[in-house]
């Protein structure tokens, strides 16, 4: 039988695990994203309301390297 994994341990937008230490009850200090650098919320395509769980570390890599170089997402 398939294990189901809680949603806010899930990436909205891969559907892969975020890897967020809040999510697996540990402190802020210890995610991964503690010392990221992010692009504008703007640039994930998704309102405050669809978002319910942190992007992992690919997607968010991905978004600011998207941003930088000056590409919109049309996915």
């Amino acid at each position: 039988m398939a294990q189901s994994i809680n949603s806010d341990k899930v990436c909205p937008l891969c559907q892969r695990l975020n890897a967020c230490a809040v999510a697996n009850k540990q402190s802020l200090e210890h995610c991964w994203c503690h010392q990221e650098v992010f692009p504008p919320k703007s640039t994930v395509g998704l309102s405050n309301q669809d978002i319910k769980a942190c992007i992992c570390q690919s997607c968010a890599e991905r978004l600011l390297e998207e941003y930088q170089l000056g590409l919109k997402r049309v996915d």
